[in-house]
């Protein structure tokens, strides 16, 4: 798998979910008041993504900045 595709994947698993994070939200409040576990817990699966993608991209920009530079003729 190419950087940039670990790096997608991270984002996108992100995304899905703060999406899913939102639904469950809005679930939780429209049937009943929320616990405030329960609220961490979706929470935490989000900061969870958030921090996965964040290292992606780490990874993805120390591997592609040599390149970048080497392209530039800055290297």
């Amino acid at each position: 798998m190419s950087y940039w595709e670990e790096y997608f994947n991270a984002w996108l698993a992100w995304h899905e979910a703060v999406l899913r994070y939102q639904a469950e939200l809005q679930s939780l409040m429209l049937t009943k008041d929320p616990s405030e576990k329960q609220l961490q817990e979706l929470r935490k699966e989000v900061i969870a993504r958030r921090d996965a993608m964040k290292s992606a991209a780490a990874t993805v920009d120390q591997q592609a900045a040599p390149n970048h530079r080497k392209q530039n003729g800055t290297a």
